[in-house]
């Protein structure tokens, strides 16, 4: 993992040293293990590195090619890299940094290189033959960069709040963004808060030429996925094994111990049991909550009794229970508040600081998630009964919907569901027996300052997504969603301050291709959703685990309420202590945001998750107001 920042002058103006040391400076506030810069009259790069892969012990960057004069500063780990050696016919046993095959790969391929490399991944490239920055952004957006680029001057970072501190970028906050914050709105995967300061979505590439505009082109989708076919159920399931574990093992590569999220659900427990079986020690890590206090939240299902199920019969040693209920939220709030520019959209991460802690006490440089396995590869087969109602395959459907409710009157389902799939019905008698979308945010706002009927509408535009006719049609839906690479920048930038880098073996391009091409039948058969995946991880997790369907969770960190819940007057202080001169005043009821910190039950009956969360993001948005 690293950290990276660049500038431009177009204009020929020499670049200052200073100008570099303060961006370094601004993105330093994990104490790199390294820090390296190179400068030549009209560019600067700036490097910050953690320690992690073994190669990266040796690793010195920026680069800068003595034949070419390429300059590159990348922000990467590159998995299948025998198979990028061979393309780049490079013995095996030649141990080359990850940034050095990067660019031998640059030299080959050009901009095309993009189309030979897996991993998690961002770098800039600078090319003196043709005078452009090249720059790219990993397939889901795992590592991520902001720019800033008008006709004098191109500056990139890993994080804004180093293009900030440079005299040439104009800093000014959305207003529109202000308001689709505190409705919860992402428009899309390129815009910041700020005018003029925009991220490279994942899967593009973005090139910057010394004159002339900038040119962003996207380089992979679901849809460049080439057709993968088996014959048999078996075939399936082989290939499928085999890219799991190879998945897990590219993710594993570390000199430091490795840890794992590790839950009682199908996707982190299975990426634990296959991590544990090929390295042997690996660390695990379960958010839970607080042991004594467990009756206070009943609605919250803790899930101790499945993962020791996990524990033991994976023979996994090193296990740590954790509940954050030693440090106060008010605490954790004004320590994301220092570290989050702009304020976080999702809360991504922000609750599992636990296991971040707990893992950084453990020399733990590497954290494995489950992450994106719902979405794409394990799949619950979202899709699939629409699928069969839209092709009229009507007694296949009641067949499929009888066995996922076996407790159920299948009659009553089945109608249900054909009321929901009639579009015009089904919206109306949401819309006779539901809140508006957008209810429990828009109530806390001002609306003589805010034009809440516009603002409604670009709920709807934004928010309301048809549902998918397929499980293709889902997949797409769900990589697609800004909402995740906005998660991953969450989870980078919160890992980065502990040292650490989370890895998703879900998020496996490989991986993904082939359940993208899976047929529907083997994501859904017989009612049992993950019906393969399920299948192929059978030998190594409990059958109570691995073929469980009723987990249910009301929250993914369970403790996260009782936290709040035990830290409400410091909380609350927080919120009456912002300055009544804040913008934030004009825009939010401040009185009614506090009260629902200080109202809300354990149980959720009185408030709504949204409504908690709200309150806490608009202590986050005032900060950024204040400007």
């Amino acid at each position: 993992m690293s950290a990276i920042c660049g500038i431009w002058h177009k204009d020929k103006k020499t670049v200052t040293e200073d100008s570099i040391d303060q961006m370094l400076h601004a993105l330093n506030h994990w104490q790199a293990d390294a820090i390296g810069k190179v400068l030549t009259s009209d560019i600067a790069l700036g490097h910050l590195l953690l320690h992690n892969t073994p190669e990266s012990l040796r690793e010195k960057q920026p680069l800068e090619d003595s034949m070419s004069a390429i300059l590159l500063c990348a922000d990467l780990r590159l998995d299948y890299r025998d198979e990028l050696k061979r393309k780049l016919e490079i013995p095996r046993h030649e141990d080359l940094t990850d940034p050095e095959l990067l660019l031998l790969a640059f030299r080959k391929w050009g901009k095309k290189c993009v189309r030979h490399i897996f991993g998690d991944l961002v770098f800039a490239i600078y090319d003196p033959r043709h005078e452009i920055f090249f720059c790219a952004r990993d397939h889901i957006g795992i590592k991520s960069m902001v720019y800033y680029n008008d006709p004098h001057l191109f500056a990139f970072a890993s994080e804004i709040k180093a293009l900030k501190t440079l005299e040439g970028v104009k800093i000014q906050v959305r207003d529109q963004w202000v308001l689709d914050y505190l409705a919860h709105i992402t428009t899309d995967a390129t815009s910041t808060a700020y005018e003029n300061i925009l991220k490279l979505p994942p899967a593009h590439t973005l090139t910057i030429p010394k004159e002339g505009a900038p040119h962003l082109e996207r380089y992979w989708s679901l849809n460049d996925v080439e057709p993968i076919h088996y014959s048999t159920e078996k075939e399936w399931a082989d290939a499928l094994k085999e890219k799991m574990f190879a998945a897990v093992k590219e993710r594993l590569r570390s000199h430091f111990p490795v840890g794992s999220e590790l839950s009682s659900g199908v996707d982190s427990a299975s990426i634990a049991a296959l991590g544990h079986k090929i390295m042997g020690n690996l660390n695990t890590f379960s958010n839970v909550m607080d042991e004594e206090n467990m009756s206070e939240v009943n609605p919250f299902q803790d899930e101790r009794d499945g993962i020791r199920q996990i524990i033991k019969h994976c023979g996994i040693k090193n296990h740590f229970f954790v509940s954050g209920t030693d440090y106060p939220i008010s605490q954790l709030l004004s320590d994301i508040n220092e570290l989050f520019d702009p304020p976080p959209i999702s809360f991504a991460g922000i609750f599992f600081d636990p296991i971040y802690r707990k893992a950084e006490k453990q020399n733990i440089r590497t954290l494995l998630s489950g992450a994106g396995g719902d979405e794409l590869v394990t799949s619950r087969g979202r899709g699939y009964k629409e699928h069969l109602w839209d092709k009229g395959e009507y007694l296949k459907l009641f067949k499929t919907i009888k066995a996922e409710y076996p407790s159920a009157n299948p009659f009553k389902k089945f109608t249900a569901f054909a009321i929901k799939r009639n579009r015009d019905l089904a919206r109306f008698i949401k819309n006779q027996s539901t809140k508006p979308l957008g209810h429990y945010r828009l109530q806390n706002l001002r609306p003589e300052n805010i034009d809440i009927h516009k603002l409604q509408k670009r709920i709807s535009l934004f928010k309301l997504r048809p549902t998918p006719g397929s499980v293709k049609d889902y997949h797409h839906q769900r990589l697609d969603n800004p909402i995740i690479p906005i998660a991953m920048e969450n989870n980078e930038l919160l890992t980065r301050s502990h040292k650490m880098e989370y890895r998703y073996p879900m998020y496996d391009i490989k991986l993904i291709s082939l359940a993208y091409n899976m047929p529907d039948n083997l994501k859904m058969k017989n009612g049992q959703n993950r019906y393969l995946f399920r299948k192929i991880m059978s030998p190594y997790l409990p059958k109570e685990i691995i073929w469980n369907f009723t987990k249910h969770r009301i929250y993914n960190v369970p403790s996260a309420y009782q936290r709040i819940d035990r830290d409400r007057p410091a909380i609350i202080k927080l919120l009456e202590q912002i300055p009544e001169k804040n913008k934030i005043h004009r825009l939010v009821k401040m009185d009614k945001m506090m009260d629902t910190i200080q109202s809300f039950d354990l149980k959720l009956d009185t408030y709504k998750g949204a409504q908690v969360n709200s309150a806490l993001q608009v202590f986050f948005l005032h900060s950024l107001l204040k400007e």
